[in-house]
């Protein structure tokens, strides 16, 4: 029963890890679908170069980005 539940727990980790590892990835992904999407809509709206468009975009980046990591 005990080598059970600490095989569980490396298979979690293990899973984690992997999880982690694909998290680079998947950020420069949706980046990429963020400023497509925002690009896009402000292109419908007139106004794809303006002041208010960049702020907003960063402010949107720094509020998804993943600030650290842990590993148990």
């Amino acid at each position: 029963m005990s080598d059970d539940i600490d095989n569980l727990d490396e298979n979690k980790i293990r899973e984690r890890r992997e999880l982690l590892s694909q998290l680079p990835d998947i950020n420069v992904r949706n980046e990429s679908l963020l400023q497509q999407k925002s690009r896009a809509l402000w292109i419908k709206q007139g106004d794809s170069k303006s002041k208010y468009f960049h702020a907003s975009i960063k402010w949107r980046r720094l509020r998804n980005e993943i600030k650290r990591n842990t590993l148990p």
